[in-house]
C-alpha cells in the first residue's frame, strides 16, 4: 500500500528557502503527490503585531518576492490546484 500525503514547505524567498522549494518538487514528482508551498507576508503594525522597532522587508533584507523567485516555471508541467 502506498501513502500519497502532501508536502508542505515554507518558502519566504531566501535561498535556503528556495533550495527546500527544489527539493521538495523533485521529492512530490517522485512520489507522485501534491506539492503545497506556503509563504506569508509580513504588515508591521497590521492585525496586533507590533510595528516599533520593526522595519519592513527591503531588497537589501535578502529575501525575495515571489515574482522574483529564480525558478523555470516552464521546466516541468504543472497545474496550480488550489490557491489561498
Amino acid at each position: 500500500m502506498t501513502d500519497h500525503r502532501p508536502i508542505v514547505v515554507g518558502v519566504d524567498g531566501s535561498q535556503s528557502s528556495l533550495q527546500a522549494v527544489v527539493c521538495a518538487a523533485e521529492e512530490a514528482a517522485l512520489r507522485r503527490t501534491p506539492l503545497t508551498l506556503a509563504t506569508t507576508v509580513f504588515v508591521p503594525g497590521a492585525r496586533g503585531v507590533p510595528s516599533a522597532g520593526l522595519k519592513p522587508s527591503s531588497p537589501s533584507s535578502g529575501s525575495l518576492l515571489p515574482s522574483e523567485w529564480p525558478f523555470d516555471r516552464n521546466a516541468q508541467p504543472a497545474r496550480v490546484l488550489k490557491t489561498s
